[in-house]
Parts: C-alpha cells; sequence; structure tokens
C-alpha cells in the first residue's frame, strides 16, 4: 500500500506540474539535472502532499542500498569524529547513510570491517588508510564497490581526498626560529602509518632546508595517543640538553606532552614550547591553550562523501585541495 501512495503521490505532484513522472523522481533522488525552479516547485509539492521516499523499495529499483562504509582508525579520537560529522552531513545531503566501523588502530582488522560494509551492499567506501596495508588495498581492488581514500598512496590509482599540510609545517617551524627556539624537537606518530611517515618526513625536510639543527634523539616516536605522548615527552625531557620547542604529530600527543612537562616541574612556553596537529576542541580548552596546524576536517569529509557519491553514479569528480593552516596560541 505505501509504494501505492508513494506512486499516486508522485503522478500528482506529476500532473499539477504538467511534468512526466520520471523527472519528479529524478528531483526527489537528486539526481539528473533540471532548473532550479522547477526543483524547488516540485519539493514544495512533495511536502504538501507528505511525500517519504521509501530507501528500500528505491533500493530494490535501481539496486542500491543508500548506505555509504566508513572505515576509521580509532573512534575515539575527536579527529576522526569531526570527519565522521561531515561525511554524515553531505551524504544526507544525497539520501545516504553512513556505517561507521572501528578498527581500533589495528591493521588486521581493516580488512575484516571492510568485507562487513560489502556483506551488507553498501554503495561506497570511505577509508582512512592509515597503515598503507598491502591486503587491504588488494582487497579493496578486488570489490566492485567504488571507495575514496583519505590519505593519497604511492603506486595505487585509489581516489582520495587530498590536502597540503607541509606549507603549515614550514610556518610552524618559521614561528619557532622567529620566536628564539634554536633547537626543536618532534614527537612522531608510529612510522608504521601514513600520518607519522609523512609528517615526520616534512619536519626533517624543512628544518634541512633552514639550516637547522637536528639530532637523532630529538625525534622520538610513540602511537597517537595521550598516553604516548606523555611517554615520548618524558624521554626528551630525560636527555642531557633538551630541546626547545617540541612538535607533536597529532593534538593528543601534544597534551600529553603538556602533562608530561608540568610533571617536571616546568612551565610552558617558558621552559619549552609545544605544538601539535589536527586542531581538535581539546586544543583551545586546555592551559595553556595550544598551538597547532589546523586540518579542515568538516571539509575533509563533506569532500569525501562529495567524491564518492560522484565516483558512484558514474560521473567525472573534480578534484580539491584542501590546506592545512597554523593557528598560533599561548603554547608557543
Amino acid at each position: 500500500m505505501k509504494n501505492q501512495k508513494q506512486g499516486v503521490t508522485i503522478y500528482k505532484i506529476a500532473n499539477i506540474l504538467n511534468i512526466s513522472p520520471s523527472t519528479v523522481s529524478r528531483a526527489l533522488n537528486s539526481s539528473g539535472r533540471m532548473r532550479m525552479e522547477l526543483r524547488k516547485k516540485i519539493f514544495e509539492l512533495a511536502k504538501k502532499y507528505n511525500y517519504i521516499p521509501n530507501q528500500m523499495a528505491r533500493g530494490l529499483r535501481t539496486k542500491s542500498s543508500m548506505l555509504l562504509g566508513l572505515v576509521v582508525p580509532n573512534i575515539q579520537n575527536p579527529y576522526y569524529v569531526a570527519i565522521a560529522r561531515g561525511c554524515q552531513d553531505e551524504a544526507d545531503r544525497h539520501d545516504y547513510s553512513i556505517a561507521i566501523c572501528n578498527t581500533d588502530d589495528k591493521p588486521e582488522l581493516e580488512k575484516k570491517r571492510i568485507l562487513a560494509l560489502a556483506q551488507r551492499q553498501v554503495d561506497g567506501l570511505l577509508l582512512f588508510n592509515f597503515f598503507n596495508h598491502q591486503e587491504t588495498l588488494e582487497l579493496l581492488e578486488k570489490l566492485p564497490i567504488p571507495s575514496v581514500l583519505f590519505n593519497p598512496l604511492p603506486k595505487t590509482s585509489f581516489p582520495h581526498i587530498r590536502h597540503n599540510t607541509s606549507d603549515a609545517i614550514k610556518a610552524l617551524i618559521l614561528h619557532f626560529l622567529g620566536k628564539g627556539y634554536k633547537t626543536i624537537a618532534h614527537i612522531a606518530g608510529s612510522q608504521k602509518t601514513v600520518a607519522g611517515k609523512s609528517r615526520l618526513r616534512n619536519f626533517v625536510q624543512v628544518l634541512q632546508a633552514h639550516q637547522v639543527p637536528l639530532r637523532e634523539e630529538w625525534i622520538v616516536e610513540d602511537d597517537f595517543t595521550f598516553q604516548g605522548g606523555c611517554r615520548a615527552m618524558k624521554a626528551l625531557l630525560r636527555l642531557r640538553e633538551r630541546p626547545q620547542a617540541v612538535w607533536a604529530s597529532n593534538d593528543l600527543m601534544a597534551i600529553g606532552a603538556m602533562e608530561a612537562i608540568r610533571g617536571a616541574g616546568l612551565r610552558i612556553p617558558e621552559d619549552i614550547a609545544v605544538a601539535g596537529c589536527d586542531d581538535i576542541e581539546h586544543a583551545s580548552l586546555v592551559t595553556p591553550r595550544l598551538t597547532t596546524i589546523a586540518k579542515p576536517k568538516y571539509e575533509l569529509g563533506v569532500e569525501a562523501v562529495s567524491l564518492l557519491v560522484a565516483l558512484i553514479r558514474g560521473e567525472e569528480p573534480q578534484e580539491k585541495v584542501l590546506e592545512d593552516m597554523l593557528v598560533i596560541r599561548e603554547s608557543t
């Protein structure tokens, strides 16, 4: 009975506007091109007649689940929460729902989560290729599901969201130097991860380009957590010559480093300046407020879904490069 009512509603709208039912259907499904004025009239009448699209019936007709899968490394990290929000809002705009799977930073769980989403017949996949795990990429290549990665990878042809971090890292190092900090350490994220490797590489390149001395012991690797940052900072504080400034690979690590510095009876930034990366909400809530490299998290989610929907529809997606930005606060 529901399908009959919806059919009548579509035909009723078509008769009122003297257009074809297929034109009404395209407008309500946000597919195809038409004049904005006509689309607006269709939606106004749909609202008037309480048209509610039946997603299950639509899926049977189009062989579409209207569901997108999102695989994140750690949903407890506010960085991924902000991106997921952007994904969901953009998915809503296209009448898609989002199924989120968490891997707990474990590469072996990536494949399991992707297979689970494939079994749910998602129309597309969004993946943080956190570990550049070869088995994961091979699985994606075999699945007949459009996929979008949040980081570009060498030797892969998967569509991805591009964002420029290197200029913001350069701006941070120049900010440190301008404040008189000549010895700069890096609390690096795990070098098994794409982000950990790329941020360390950019950091070293900027220091070399500006002839800033860098000692091997001033680079300490740990995981992307508060505890990891705390452990790494304690290791730096044990050195005979501790650095004047520290850049952590993400904000959670930077906040952990700040805790270790305060625990040692030192002041921030008077004794050691600290900066992070991502600009999560906590960065502006800690004391002193954290200088960080702000990533367009929400926009990353929006652009990823926009790209994926274009791929699902067989359209030629337009590539967009998002820029990271240095946000200077009291910690430096």
